[in-house]
């Protein structure tokens, strides 16, 4: 039984009196299974006018029970009416949606033999020919007891048992002997359920935010409400809320919060297998948009219909968490009688740590003390080891939120308790975790509140706007805790050398809360934050820097990914952006968290080295201002120099060098690094002379990526074959140069990834790819590719642009790309460019979710040259134009 329904629901055979009958002894088929399709016909109508859920729920079940009493009354009363059929599971607690399985027991006295087995296969067998999702199983008592002990969900499923049809003496018995008199009494229950848990969130990162959550069981989802009821039913041996509620566990409040987020979730549920057309408990993607439109929440090709039900979601899982962890925790008092043997610590007049939690010591230190409110927070990051906050106390702190008000919010006391929250590292963390999931956050910022719950709709971001906050505060605390140093070394120098740390959280707190506004996030929540500052006395200086690093939250990201870092032009740029090494290294390791806390699979070895190169780049910049920006050909000089070092060292004849240098302008030098050219020209050196491509494979310096050099004759679609077939061994390009000798040959460099964001890890995987590419440029021919883009591709739609402008040294054109990212693009891009006569000589690829953002440089066919070298729309257009028909 249910603890959360709030009456039976009676009327089911009123919505369903058309049914077909089921006449005695009539079990064909065409009859069961038409019995079935109008039941199922009628409630799915009856949800589109907005019948209450658990009237739908409760009829689907009564529906099934009403077959199956047919069936087993037919076929098996008579020969076998000892024997029971049993509902169990979701079936059992009278929960079926469209899709759901019909999840039976069929108890017997002794294994079944024989005619016995006959005519369980005859029932079973027509039960699937209804058209019925089944899952059974034939038990006696005996085995119910053997897996019962082992198995603590087959002892779950079978405490939701209810009797069918057949003999109630045997389900008794069952019922009985697998209760917990006899096997997982209350206390070895509640453990192994809570631990059961646990490792649930766990495996969704104990996040209730993913963009395509499982309504059953993410963290705030179905399970966690049925977890409540199978602790208090085992224990308590209550069958309705209120029963629990005599307890002293919920307030009429709670129970009638906790049935709105199941009804809800439900309604979601239920609209999702109709949408399906089985059983489904993902809400992905490709669905969100009906189930919003089933739901009235507007049109399903609606990107805001779709938001809307998220968020809504969103803020239901975000409920069910809190009231779940509130009842676990008095669950984990009253069942194993924790109260009695914890030590107490006073902390101050109003709170005291009792075992692992923070607990007022009085009803009222909310009402008479507000500020205890914010305080209770303090509290908390002072003390990280504590779990949380003592469910009495959670109480007292919801009923108390309508006291931060406008009044509160401009107390100065007020202010200087949030501040110095945002001051501490250590605990940061820890305490706004619960701060938001209380709802003390949102009420103290309501800016922040607009964010709560924000999806994102792309498969860059996989977290909320406000979960993905907290991760990214989550990561900074991380950098200040030296058991982490080995993580990211850098980042936690800076961090803890942070003389105020509440700049950096400050500016985590408001890098995106302007997003779900229109208009430019980072400019909306600059302002918002500078604001913030100014009217919680921060100095002015630490309020522009703070506004400064909300605006240009996405700069070092982008500077790094997408331009060339090794240019002294970029550097000189992005320095004269910064300004000075305090905000570089705030800008740097607020980067690094931003990055890590969007999605789990974005961070790599590759951006690390980037990023870090980056910042080492500008920090010797910003410590030399007076330094003189060399010209591009003082810069070749440069690197061929350094060059002739290595080479050198390794014991290669400098003859190398002039010979390239014969054949070649200084751009070679300035394209490549000098321990790039070292490498080529070593390669050259120690390979065979032969007329076939060369290829080698290496670690890139940076370490975080494998680098790939071709040496080969240059010719039309020369890129595009070596995409294809990078491709097909599924690797991504992040970069390529191009650089095409006077003697027709080519030097081309690819740095690639695996798919999980690695280098090639072993010898025998670079063999693999130097053949497979030695194959495909040795005998020239149409590689025949298979693409198949990820299924949630096609729920964005990302407009193809190009921008064409010149290089700062006018030298290269940038021919800046932004579309939908898919199989086979950097191929279909090459395809594209020899069309055109588009001569390339490098390529910046950057991929966010399901949109790619590519920079390529190259040289355009005087034709598509604007006379006022401006003007570059023509090309621009024909560019999309020709890409689009590609696809």
């Amino acid at each position: 039984m249910n603890l959360l329904r709030t009456k039976s629901s009676e009327n089911w055979r009123l919505e369903l009196k058309q049914l077909p009958p089921l006449i005695a002894g009539d079990v064909a088929p065409l009859t069961l299974k038409n019995f079935i399709e109008q039941a199922k016909k009628q409630i799915n109508q009856a949800f589109s006018r907005g019948v209450d859920i658990q009237n739908l729920v409760n009829a689907q079940s009564r529906v099934v029970d009403q077959l199956l009493y047919h069936l087993w009354t037919s076929l098996l009363t008579h020969h076998r009416p000892q024997w029971s059929l049993v509902a169990v599971g979701g079936y059992g607690r009278a929960e079926l949606h469209p899709g759901s399985d019909v999840d039976l027991m069929i108890l017997i006295h002794e294994k079944p033999a024989g005619e016995d087995s006959e005519l369980i296969s005859q029932f079973i067998t027509l039960i699937w020919d209804s058209g019925l999702e089944l899952g059974h199983s034939v038990r006696t008592v005996k085995d119910c007891v053997t897996e019962a002990k082992k198995d603590i969900t087959v002892a779950t499923n079978l405490m939701e048992a209810r009797l069918v049809a057949g003999s109630p003496l045997l389900f008794d018995e069952m019922r009985h002997l697998t209760g917990p008199a006899y096997i997982w009494p209350g206390e070895s229950f509640y453990k192994a359920k809570f631990s059961e848990q646990k490792e649930r969130h766990k495996h969704f990162f104990s996040s209730s935010y993913s963009l395509e959550p499982n309504i059953k069981e993410s963290p705030g989802g179905l399970r966690d409400i049925q977890m409540i009821g199978w602790v208090a039913k085992r224990h308590f041996q209550v069958d309705s809320l209120s029963a629990l509620a005599s307890f002293g566990f919920l307030t009429p409040g709670e129970i009638k919060s906790l049935q709105s987020c199941m009804f809800f979730l439900w309604r979601v549920r239920f609209a999702l297998h109709q949408v399906a057309g089985r059983r489904e408990d993902r809400l992905i993607f490709d669905y969100q948009g009906a189930v919003a439109e089933l739901l009235g929440y507007g049109k399903a090709s609606s990107k805001e219909s779709v938001e809307q039900l998220m968020k809504a979601y969103y803020r239901k899982v975000l409920r069910i968490r809190e009231l779940n962890d509130m009842l676990l925790q008095l669950f984990n008092q009253a069942i194993l009688s924790n109260d009695k043997k914890v030590k107490i610590v006073t902390i101050d007049n109003d709170f005291q740590i009792k075992g692992k939690y923070i607990e007022a010591r009085n009803d009222r230190v909310f009402i008479d003390h507000p500020s205890n409110l914010l305080r209770v927070f303090v509290h908390l990051a002072d003390h990280p080891e504590l779990r949380g906050i003592r469910a009495e106390t959670i109480r007292l702190l919801q009923n108390s939120l309508h006291l931060i008000d406008e009044e509160f919010r401009d107390n100065s006391g007020h202010k200087q308790l949030f501040i110095s929250l945002l001051s501490q590292h250590g605990g940061i963390n820890h305490a706004f975790v619960f701060l938001k999931r209380y709802g003390v956050l949102k009420r103290y910022l309501p800016v922040y509140a607009r964010i709560v719950g924000q999806m994102q709709f792309d498969l860059f971001h996989v977290y909320t706007v406000d979960e993905h906050t907290l991760f990214l505060m989550k990561n900074i605390a991380r950098f200040s805790v030296s058991d982490y140093d080995s993580e990211f070394p850098l980042c936690s120098k800076i961090t803890r050398r942070l003389k105020r740390p509440e700049i950096i959280y400050i500016a985590a707190l408001f890098h995106d809360i302007g997003k779900g506004r229109g208009g430019d996030h980072s400019e909306l929540g600059a302002e918002d934050a500078y604001h913030f500052c100014i009217s919680h006395d921060l100095r002015l200086e630490d309020a522009e820097l703070v506004s400064w690093l909300v605006k240009n939250h996405l700069l070092m990201s982008m500077v790094a990914q997408r331009k060339d870092i090794s240019s002294p032009e970029i550097i000189a740029q992005f320095a004269a952006s910064v300004q000075e090494t305090r905000r570089l290294n705030l800008l740097y390791i607020l980067t690094v968290a931003d990055i890590r806390a969007t999605n789990p699979t974005l961070w790599n070895g590759w951006k690390e080295g980037l990023l870090k190169e980056l910042y080492y780049r500008t920090k010797d910049w910003l410590k030399s201002p007076e330094m003189r920006l060399l010209d591009s050909s003082e810069f070749a000089a440069q690197n061929k120099k350094e060059a002739a070092g290595f080479l050198q060292t390794r014991k290669i004849p400098l003859q190398c060098l002039h010979d390239i240098s014969a054949i070649t302008d200084n751009s070679y030098f300035q394209k490549y690094s000098a321990n790039q050219v070292a490498w080529h020209i070593q390669s050259l050196y120690e390979a065979e002379q032969n007329d076939q491509p060369l290829i080698k494979i290496r670690r890139h310096p940076n370490e975080g990526a494998s680098e790939i050099f071709i040496y080969c004759h240059d010719r039309k679609g020369l890129f595009s074959d070596i995409s294809q077939t990078l491709y097909d061994q599924q690797l991504n390009i992040v970069n390529s140069t191009i650089h095409t000798l006077d003697d027709g040959y080519c030097i081309d460099t690819f740095i690639v990834l695996e798919l999980d964001g690695k280098p090639l890890t072993s010898s025998r995987r670079n063999q693999l790819v130097a053949k497979s590419l030695m194959k495909n440029l040795s005998k020239p021919e149409k590689i025949k590719s298979i693409y198949k883009a990820p299924r949630q591709y096609k729920h964005f739609a990302v407009k193809t642009q190009f921008k064409v402008h010149y290089r700062d040294d006018r030298k290269y054109l940038e021919l800046d790309l932004t579309t939908l990212d898919k199989p086979g693009l950097l191929a279909q891009i090459g395809s594209l460019f020899n069309q055109l006569d588009i001569r390339l000589h490098g390529a910046k690829i950057a991929t966010f979710g399901e949109r790619t953002e590519d920079l390529f440089l190259v040289t355009l066919p005087e034709k598509y040259l604007p006379k006022n070298n401006r003007d570059f729309s023509t090309i621009e257009k024909l560019l999309t134009r020709k890409l689009e028909n590609l696809n």
